[in-house]
Protein backbone atom coordinates (compact mmCIF):
# COMPACT_ATOMS: atom_id res chain seq x y z
CA UNK A 1 0.00 0.00 0.00
CA UNK A 2 3.07 2.12 1.01
CA UNK A 3 4.69 1.62 -3.01
CA UNK A 4 0.87 2.19 -4.77
CA UNK A 5 0.75 5.79 -2.18
CA UNK A 6 4.43 6.66 -3.64
CA UNK A 7 3.79 6.16 -6.81
CA UNK A 8 0.30 7.81 -6.51
CA UNK A 9 2.20 10.62 -5.00
CA UNK A 10 4.95 10.68 -7.62
CA UNK A 11 2.58 10.79 -10.88
CA UNK A 12 0.16 13.60 -9.25
CA UNK A 13 3.78 15.61 -8.51
CA UNK A 14 4.65 15.14 -12.45
CA UNK A 15 1.31 15.83 -14.00
CA UNK A 16 1.51 19.33 -11.52
CA UNK A 17 4.81 20.33 -12.37
CA UNK A 18 3.76 19.83 -16.24
CA UNK A 19 0.12 21.81 -15.70
CA UNK A 20 2.35 24.14 -14.62
CA UNK A 21 4.84 24.81 -17.11
CA UNK A 22 5.01 26.83 -20.21
CA UNK A 23 6.12 24.85 -23.23
CA UNK A 24 9.69 25.08 -23.58
CA UNK A 25 12.07 25.53 -26.21
CA UNK A 26 14.47 23.71 -29.06
CA UNK A 27 17.44 25.29 -28.67
CA UNK A 28 21.58 24.97 -29.09
CA UNK A 29 23.44 23.73 -26.15
CA UNK A 30 26.88 22.47 -25.27
CA UNK A 31 26.78 19.03 -24.80
CA UNK A 32 29.58 19.08 -22.78
CA UNK A 33 28.16 21.75 -20.47
CA UNK A 34 25.52 19.84 -20.15
CA UNK A 35 27.25 16.53 -18.94
CA UNK A 36 29.66 18.97 -16.14
CA UNK A 37 26.52 19.66 -14.59
CA UNK A 38 24.93 16.42 -14.60
CA UNK A 39 27.83 15.34 -12.69
CA UNK A 40 28.91 18.31 -10.59
CA UNK A 41 25.34 17.92 -8.94
CA UNK A 42 26.26 14.37 -7.57
CA UNK A 43 29.79 15.30 -6.03
CA UNK A 44 28.56 15.30 -2.35
CA UNK A 45 26.48 11.83 -2.57
CA UNK A 46 29.54 10.21 -4.01
CA UNK A 47 31.50 11.93 -1.72
CA UNK A 48 29.05 10.46 1.12
CA UNK A 49 29.01 7.12 -0.30
CA UNK A 50 33.10 7.45 -0.50
CA UNK A 51 32.73 6.70 -4.12
CA UNK A 52 35.41 6.62 -6.74
CA UNK A 53 33.81 9.29 -9.01
CA UNK A 54 35.41 10.56 -12.27
CA UNK A 55 34.73 12.23 -15.53
CA UNK A 56 36.01 12.32 -18.45
CA UNK A 57 35.14 14.69 -21.21
CA UNK A 58 36.55 14.31 -24.44
CA UNK A 59 34.54 17.26 -26.27
CA UNK A 60 35.26 20.62 -27.27
CA UNK A 61 32.21 22.88 -28.27
CA UNK A 62 30.20 20.37 -29.77
CA UNK A 63 26.05 21.45 -28.91
CA UNK A 64 23.20 19.55 -29.42
CA UNK A 65 19.79 20.49 -30.88
CA UNK A 66 17.61 20.13 -27.51
CA UNK A 67 15.10 21.32 -24.87
CA UNK A 68 17.59 21.89 -21.87
CA UNK A 69 15.71 20.94 -19.07
CA UNK A 70 14.82 17.50 -20.24
CA UNK A 71 18.03 16.25 -21.43
CA UNK A 72 19.64 17.64 -18.73
CA UNK A 73 17.03 15.72 -16.57
CA UNK A 74 18.03 12.60 -18.65
CA UNK A 75 21.78 12.74 -17.89
CA UNK A 76 21.16 13.90 -14.07
CA UNK A 77 19.20 10.60 -13.38
CA UNK A 78 21.15 8.20 -15.29
CA UNK A 79 24.65 9.40 -13.15
CA UNK A 80 21.79 9.35 -9.64
CA UNK A 81 20.97 6.04 -11.13
CA UNK A 82 24.76 4.90 -11.09
CA UNK A 83 25.43 6.07 -7.56
CA UNK A 84 22.38 4.96 -6.07
CA UNK A 85 22.62 1.97 -7.09
CA UNK A 86 26.22 1.24 -6.54
CA UNK A 87 27.46 0.18 -2.80
CA UNK A 88 29.45 2.45 -0.51
CA UNK A 89 32.94 2.48 -1.85
CA UNK A 90 32.27 1.50 -5.46
CA UNK A 91 33.06 3.39 -8.60
CA UNK A 92 30.96 5.56 -10.78
CA UNK A 93 32.94 7.04 -13.73
CA UNK A 94 30.52 9.24 -16.52
CA UNK A 95 32.49 9.64 -19.75
CA UNK A 96 31.27 12.08 -22.76
CA UNK A 97 32.67 11.94 -26.31
CA UNK A 98 31.72 11.83 -29.81
CA UNK A 99 30.88 9.01 -31.73
CA UNK A 100 29.95 8.86 -35.56
CA UNK A 101 29.93 12.74 -34.99
CA UNK A 102 27.46 11.97 -32.20
CA UNK A 103 27.20 13.27 -28.31
CA UNK A 104 27.21 10.45 -26.08
CA UNK A 105 27.49 10.07 -22.23
CA UNK A 106 28.69 6.95 -20.66
CA UNK A 107 28.33 6.00 -16.99
CA UNK A 108 30.19 3.11 -15.90
CA UNK A 109 29.44 1.40 -12.58
CA UNK A 110 30.79 -1.66 -10.26
CA UNK A 111 27.29 -1.75 -9.06
CA UNK A 112 24.31 -4.08 -8.75
CA UNK A 113 23.95 -4.36 -12.20
CA UNK A 114 21.17 -5.81 -14.49
CA UNK A 115 20.16 -9.81 -14.38
CA UNK A 116 20.37 -11.19 -17.50
CA UNK A 117 16.83 -12.33 -17.61
CA UNK A 118 15.24 -9.41 -17.09
CA UNK A 119 17.42 -7.30 -19.33
CA UNK A 120 14.64 -7.01 -22.13
CA UNK A 121 11.98 -5.10 -19.60
CA UNK A 122 14.68 -2.66 -18.42
CA UNK A 123 12.88 0.23 -20.26
CA UNK A 124 8.78 -1.20 -19.62
CA UNK A 125 6.91 1.40 -17.82
CA UNK A 126 6.58 0.56 -14.06
CA UNK A 127 9.45 -2.40 -14.24
CA UNK A 128 12.10 -2.32 -11.79
CA UNK A 129 14.56 -5.46 -10.77
CA UNK A 130 14.19 -7.07 -7.69
CA UNK A 131 17.64 -5.95 -7.08
CA UNK A 132 17.08 -1.86 -7.69
CA UNK A 133 13.35 -2.90 -5.26
CA UNK A 134 15.82 -3.79 -2.03
CA UNK A 135 18.09 -0.90 -2.74
CA UNK A 136 14.95 1.66 -3.07
CA UNK A 137 11.91 0.07 -2.09
CA UNK A 138 10.00 3.32 -3.07
CA UNK A 139 11.17 3.83 -6.58
CA UNK A 140 7.79 4.01 -9.19
CA UNK A 141 9.43 2.20 -12.22
CA UNK A 142 9.22 4.90 -14.91
CA UNK A 143 12.06 6.78 -14.51
CA UNK A 144 14.01 5.03 -17.73
CA UNK A 145 10.59 4.65 -19.37
CA UNK A 146 10.52 8.15 -19.34
CA UNK A 147 14.28 8.88 -20.29
CA UNK A 148 14.04 7.02 -23.08
CA UNK A 149 11.04 8.48 -24.40
CA UNK A 150 12.78 12.00 -24.27
CA UNK A 151 16.06 10.57 -25.80
CA UNK A 152 14.13 9.08 -28.73
CA UNK A 153 12.32 12.30 -29.00
CA UNK A 154 15.50 14.40 -29.23
CA UNK A 155 16.89 11.72 -31.96
CA UNK A 156 19.15 9.87 -29.44
CA UNK A 157 18.98 6.71 -27.48
CA UNK A 158 19.56 5.26 -24.10
CA UNK A 159 20.62 1.77 -23.61
CA UNK A 160 22.80 -0.45 -21.24
CA UNK A 161 25.57 -2.94 -21.43
CA UNK A 162 25.62 -5.36 -18.16
CA UNK A 163 27.17 -8.88 -17.70
CA UNK A 164 24.54 -9.82 -14.96
CA UNK A 165 23.89 -9.55 -11.12
CA UNK A 166 27.04 -7.90 -9.17
CA UNK A 167 28.53 -6.99 -12.35
CA UNK A 168 27.97 -3.22 -12.57
CA UNK A 169 26.58 -1.52 -15.69
CA UNK A 170 27.10 0.66 -18.33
Amino acid sequence: ARNTTDLIRQLHEKQKGLLGKKAKEWETIPFRRLVELAFNMHTNFARQKKMDYALDVALDDQKILAIEDEVERVLDQTIHNALKYTPEGGKVHVRAYLDANRAVMSVRDNGIGIPKEVQRDLFALFFRTEAAKAVDPAGSGTGLYEDRKTMLKHGGDISFESEGTGHGST
